[in-house]
């Protein structure tokens, strides 16, 4: 019977041993889970914090760069300038910098000057719709359309309530599921023109890299265009500085033949053929330039599988420190 009683007791004992071993597995695994999670998340911090060092360093190198090339061509850039307008990429330790710069005189505010009204005298329709809606029509946009987009986006933007022709107030955004209302303000980014009625997936993607949202604080708020960096694409803003006495095919091909290292200044590219016929109060010469004063500089960082991408808008006015004017993740 004592024999019994003794196994019973060991048998107790084991259990409890057995008991005891999961309980410290169990507390094992969850300190080995916990010091695991905790040591990944040191090295994501660690990362993030390397990342944003080389962004900043990056910013470091455009402006020296920018300064120096600045100082040598007074501002003058063109589209083949060495090292300029093509990605160049830095290898660092653990991964890479790659740094873009896009000259940002060229694209079209969509914080700019708006025509005041539709009903105002003159001879010719360019003058009596917004200038948006003619940018739009010059990149061949449905007119319908184009003035949707361009209604919308000022009624985007207007203190009132009452909705233009083909645009949009707070009745519409309100009716939306999520319900939403207008800004009544300019656009902080051109990622914000998304929540504009009209303003698609598909109609931002076309107007990747022509249009953009210019700060306030600029030394100069509507800088000319700058005749040799224009591309391709960029033609509609190039028909605009000709009342679109200019066809869109005649643009085109100009800036395609742009001589090697741009024409020296405006009235040699008045010279063109394309150009040098069109009536003389056509020319909105005070729009043509071959200066930029201002660049946005893309900064791509990969380090050890992390990435991060920032954008910043650098200002270079004449005789003047380069500065940067704004700085913006972009996910």
């Amino acid at each position: 019977m004592l024999w019994t009683t003794r196994k019973h007791e060991r048998g107790a004992a084991l259990v409890t041993v057995l008991m005891i071993v999961a309980a410290m597995s169990a507390v094992a695994v969850g300190i080995s889970q916990s010091v695991r999670s905790s040591v990944d998340r040191t090295r994501l911090l660690d990362g993030q914090a390397q990342l944003r060092l080389y962004i900043a360093a990056g910013e470091e190198v455009v402006k020296s760069q920018l300064t120096a090339i600045m100082l040598e061509t007074e501002g003058r850039l063109s589209s083949d300038l060495p090292g300029l307008l093509q990605p160049q990429v830095f290898p660092v330790e653990g991964g890479s910098v790659t740094l873009s710069v896009r000259d940002m005189t060229n694209c079209y505010d969509l914080n700019g000057k708006r025509a005041t009204t539709n009903e105002e005298e003159t001879t010719r329709r360019r003058d009596t719709i917004d200038p948006f809606q003619v940018f739009l029509e010059d990149f061949e946009f449905e007119r319908g359309l184009a003035q949707t987009l361009s209604a919308s986006l000022r009624d985007w933007s207007d203190n009132d309530s009452i909705s233009r022709l083909g645009g949009a107030e707070d009745a519409y955004y309100t009716g939306l599921t999520p319900a939403y209302r207008t800004s009544s303000q300019p656009l902080e980014s051109v990622s914000e023109a998304r929540a504009i009625q009209g303003f698609t997936q598909d109609v931002v993607q076309q107007l990747e890299g022509l249009v953009c949202v210019l700060p306030q604080n600029t030394l100069q708020p509507s800088p000319p265009l700058n005749i040799n960096t224009l591309t391709e694409r960029s033609a509609p803003r190039l028909i605009e500085a000709f009342s679109g006495a200019l066809e869109p095919q005649q643009a085109r091909s100009l800036i395609l033949a742009r001589p090697t290292g741009g024409w020296p200044d405006v009235e040699v590219f008045l010279q063109e053929a394309a150009v040098n016929q069109i009536s003389p109060d056509l020319r909105r010469l005070e729009r043509l330039g071959v200066v930029s004063s201002l660049v946005e500089t893309t900064a791509d960082v990969a380090y050890r599988g992390q990435s991060m991408r920032v954008k910043f808008l650098i200002e270079m006015p004449p005789g003047q420190p380069v500065r940067v004017l704004r700085r913006e993740r972009v996910e």
